[in-house]
């Protein structure tokens, strides 16, 4: 199976999962970033559309999150859920979701090893904003964390996370789901 489709199938597959209230809380997340017409530039107008748009604008919260007409924000959300993950845990992920497949064709997308951990959770480049590595909680900007760099690779290798504050908010699959640099 090709990686895109495998991806496409797992990120349908999380979207199912949502609860109500998850659903809820990722688009408000998101209607808190729009703030004019401007921010839509990049935007896929399938996915936002005026009606969306209109609401983001008007910065009105879904009323009714579990609403199908939000699936395709989700999803557009969910998009890269899985990039750089390892193909090992995609054949797992699919054949726990009963779908069979032989092996993944196609590499991960590269990642940048994050400098706490060394798992390779950080996209490269600078995209306008601050890559957080969910196999530790690391944040990859400067001045973004709260200890040392020496300090949080202590408290990953003792508590599994950079600080032990984090450790909820750390990926439990992420030591599975992607390549460590060594």
């Amino acid at each position: 199976m090709e990686r895109a489709e495998a991806t496409r199938i797992l990120e349908e597959a999380l979207l199912k999962t949502l609860t109500p209230e998850e659903r809820g809380e990722r688009l408000a997340s998101l209607w808190s970033e729009c703030s004019d017409e401007h921010w839509f530039d990049d935007e896929d107008p399938a996915v936002y559309t005026d009606d969306i748009r209109a609401d983001m604008l008007a910065n009105e919260s879904p009323q009714h999150p579990g609403h199908p007409r939000y699936d395709p924000v989700l999803r557009d959300l969910l998009q890269g859920s899985f990039r750089g993950v390892v193909n090992a845990y995609l054949l797992r992920e699919l054949s726990r979701l009963g779908v069979e497949a032989e092996s993944i064709i196609g590499e991960p997308e590269r990642m940048v090893a994050c400098p706490c951990c060394r798992y390779l959770t950080i996209p490269p480049g600078d995209d306008g904003f601050c890559a957080i590595c969910m196999a530790c909680f690391w944040q990859d900007s400067p001045g973004g964390n709260h200890v040392s760099l020496r300090q949080a690779r202590e408290n990953f290798e003792k508590h599994g996370a950079m600080e032990p504050r984090f450790l909820g908010s750390v990926d439990p699959d992420a030591r599975e789901k992607y390549a460590r640099k060594l």
